[in-house]
């Protein structure tokens, strides 16, 4: 899961770039590239627990009620039915540390990877400094962390194999491209005046600088890729996005409480491609959304009988739970 990565029709319409080499590279090497691809939700938090588990999850609206409370999503996302699924298999399921949340540290997981620092990378300590007069000290001394953290990641997924004589399923929730934006296309690391993630924070809006770190995610995918692909036993591959990029915005709460329709396609805008290797791409369908993803593998692969859901696409504003169905909005704009 590459965080905040946009679709090529918003990346298109707010940076003026076109993806195409990427996009065809995959394609080239018999990836099913989904062509209009769309979020189930707009964050993370809950759109990545969805994803794992399968199921919407708008039950929450009345469970939770108005409040910001995470708990239960972050709670489903960690323990989660894919994971758990998978290892009664017989697979050993990896999953690298994010710095973010429950992809920190998932319970479903046995082998947790890239992460030596759980402490100084915990939630409550970010949000202890970051509001202290030590938040400067603190993003000069975990600004290497961060890079670290990244790009062990991206040298260690294609070894993964290599540590157990059993299948693995391996995930990467990858706080790339999205913001604090470190890295220039070829590498090269920007000096940036906070770690923080949210939109709100001036340099996190900057498009160049995002366009920057996302040239650098395709370079360092297409590493991974071309070493996946070539090892003897080629895997799945399933590259996506929890949801897209959120420039329109500008920045100010207001425009969650009231976007236009098209802030809000470019924020659902998301990626989905996936290589199989025994060439079934064809199981797949144009309007999959993630919450479908796994449920077609897994019918394809272990002759579950899933059944498929409706695709649907819900908005709302940062950390909350009032979801808005917006599938014919994104379908129509």
């Amino acid at each position: 899961i590459l965080d905040g990565y946009p679709g090529y029709d918003s990346l298109k319409t707010t940076s003026n770039y076109d993806n195409s080499e990427f996009i065809n590279y995959l394609s080239d090497n018999g990836f099913f590239v989904h062509k209009e691809s769309y979020a189930n939700y707009a964050h993370s938090f809950v759109s990545i627990p969805s994803t794992l588990n399968m199921k919407y999850l708008n039950y929450l609206a009345e469970e939770v009620g108005d409040s910001r409370d995470q708990t239960i999503p972050y709670e489903m996302g960690s323990n989660n039915k894919v994971m758990n699924f998978l290892s009664l298999q017989g697979y050993t399921v990896a999953n690298f540390d994010s710095g973010w949340g429950f992809t920190r540290d998932m319970k479903s997981a046995e082998l947790q990877l890239c992460g030596d620092n759980q402490l100084f990378n915990s939630n409550f300590l970010i949000m202890l400094v970051k509001a202290s007069a030590l938040n400067p000290i603190y993003v000069k001394i975990f600004e290497t962390s961060h890079i670290e953290l990244k790009l062990c990641v991206f040298d260690e997924l294609p070894k993964v194999q290599s540590r157990t004589t059993e299948p693995v399923f391996v995930f990467a929730h990858i706080l790339l491209p999205h913001p604090p934006y470190i890295f220039a296309a070829n590498g090269e690391i920007r000096s940036v005046d906070s770690l923080d993630l949210s939109l709100e924070i001036k340099d996190n809006n900057n498009r160049d600088a995002h366009l920057e770190q996302l040239k650098f995610v395709n370079k360092k995918m297409t590493e991974v890729i071309n070493q996946l692909l070539s090892s003897e036993s080629p895997p799945v591959i399933i590259i996506t996005s929890d949801h897209g990029t959120a420039f329109l915005f500008d920045g100010k709460l207001e425009n969650w409480d009231d976007p236009t329709n098209e802030m809000m396609k470019e924020r659902m805008d998301n990626i989905m491609f996936v290589y199989l290797p025994d060439d079934t791409a064809d199981i797949f369908y144009e309007d999959m959304t993630p919450v479908n993803m796994f449920r077609i593998l897994f019918n394809h692969y272990f002759g579950t009988e899933l059944e498929i859901l409706e695709d649907r696409s819900f908005f709302t504003k940062d950390q909350y739970y009032n979801f808005i169905d917006i599938t014919d909005i994104l379908r129509n704009t």
